[in-house]
């Protein structure tokens, strides 16, 4: 089985900041979807600032009373109408909630839009590499395995190089990078294959049948 260091980034090359995104929507009173951003998936509802403490005599509410921007380090700032506008768009009516489960959802939904701007400002060609690298990440996930997932891999590996070819020459440096990478996956699918099959049939690698043969160019993505 190739170690985890056959199977990582090109010693000589930048890592394009991978991230496997996943789908899941956590659970809990008001669920809030999920955001793929630069640097990794955003839960906004997780990453909620912690509930404001219950306003005294020395500590009055904040101004603008209910619907009223949460503070935090976002730099968002929302009027009202503007968070009830953005919270409908997600499916959540504010005007059903409890107190504390309009705050959660205000607090998200700026968070929300703070993420949104700050993907709207990073070049789409950052955003496709991440993506990219991904593909090479889940592809050495499945070749990690026990056993081998050698379907699962091979489409993995093939949609990172159908996407190369297509547009590979307009990702900047990112792209030389990616096509390291590729190839780097594609030798490391041949020798765990090999590995897999001589250690299954108890034969050199070169005598298993369909042993080595990794996803190529054809777009075949069988292995």
């Amino acid at each position: 089985m190739a170690s985890r260091r056959t199977l990582g980034f090109p010693r000589d090359g930048r890592r394009c900041g991978a991230t496997i995104v996943s789908s899941a929507i956590p659970s809990g009173v008001i669920t809030m979807p999920s955001l793929w951003t630069p640097d990794g998936e955003r839960n906004v509802e997780r990453e909620s600032p912690a509930p404001a403490a219950e306003p005294t005599a020395s500590t009055p509410p904040p101004a603008g009373g209910p619907g009223a921007a949460p503070a935090g380090g976002d730099d968002m700032a929302l009027s009202a109408t503007e968070l009830k506008a953005q919270a409908e768009q997600l499916g959540i009516d504010l005007d059903s909630l409890s107190p504390e489960e309009r705050a959660q959802a205000e607090a998200a939904v700026v968070e929300m839009a703070a993420t949104r701007a700050r993907l709207a400002e990073t070049p789409a060609a950052e955003v496709i590499a991440n993506h990219l690298m991904g593909f090479y990440e889940l592809g050495a996930i499945h070749l990690s395995r026990q056993p081998p997932a050698f379907e699962d891999a091979a489409l993995a590996i093939d949609a990172l190089r159908a996407v190369l070819e297509r547009v590979g020459d307009r990702l900047g440096e990112a792209g030389a990078v990616l096509n390291q990478a590729q190839t780097q996956i594609q030798m490391a699918f041949v020798q765990v294959k090999d590995q897999h099959a001589a250690a299954t049939s108890g034969t050199a690698a070169g005598d298993a049948a369909g042993g080595g043969e990794a996803p190529d160019a054809s777009g075949s993505g069988d292995a």
